[in-house]
């Protein structure tokens, strides 16, 4: 087996990100049952799971933020929110307290760049209306350091022979995505500016599937498996 992620990327390329949105519509999926590894919330092995999410991650990837929808191998759907900070550390928020979700509910997902200026200067990882993570204060100028962030939507999986969220009839929607700005750190709907600005990968082609975020539909998205 071998590990493998499928999604939609905005690429890094030189627009001027700091932080990503979008409204998922939650789906279930099987992981491969050959792995019977559970998610240990306490340490934050994620085990054999499948996760659908919004993300920003620097240049070099040496520090991401993300939220969605996760599940482990026998345990429910619930919300996570995970951060790698620049200085290396990890940080995780599985939300046992939230409740399992349900196939059908949507969420929002989404990646806030927060200035100084009276606010913390940091990153905050949020579901729906509530701050998952937020790294610590004054440090989104390490965040930026590099460069713009890279905003992605995606699916992931521990195994190629897991699932992707949803099915060829009810897919795992992206929807209301959006981009925050790194100058004024306004959310407005992701551009496509060129044919290479809004791009797809799939991992697994003969199993998994995804709707290409395009120039005529920048705003909208899909995966599911076959």
């Amino acid at each position: 087996m071998a590990t493998g992620t499928n999604g939609w990327i905005v690429p890094y390329g030189t627009h001027t990100y700091a932080g990503a949105s979008a409204v998922l519509t939650v789906r279930s999926s099987s992981v491969c049952p050959s792995d019977s590894t559970s998610a240990n919330y306490a340490t934050g092995n994620l085990g054999n799971f499948v996760y659908a999410y919004t993300m920003v991650a620097t240049a070099d990837a040496s520090a991401w933020s993300q939220s969605g929808y996760f599940r482990s191998y026998g345990t429910p759907l619930i919300h996570m929110a995970q951060q790698k900070w620049p200085d290396g550390s990890l940080h995780d928020n599985f939300c046992l307290i939230c409740g399992t979700l349900s196939a059908g509910e949507t969420h929002k997902y989404w990646q806030q760049a927060s200035p100084g200026g009276g606010d913390c200067a940091c990153m905050h990882a949020n579901v729906d209306q509530t701050q998952f993570i937020v790294s610590p204060t004054n440090s989104l100028s390490s965040w930026l350091l590099a460069g713009p962030l890279s905003p992605q939507f995606d699916g992931e999986t521990r195994y190629r022979e897991s699932d992707m969220p949803g099915s060829s009839s009810q897919s795992a929607l992206f929807t209301q995505m959006s981009v925050q700005s790194r100058y004024d750190f306004v959310f407005g709907p992701a551009p496509c500016f060129s044919a290479t600005d809004l791009t797809a990968g799939n991992d697994n082609v003969a199993r998994w599937a995804s709707a290409a975020v395009s120039c005529t539909n920048p705003t909208a998205g899909r995966i599911w498996t076959k």
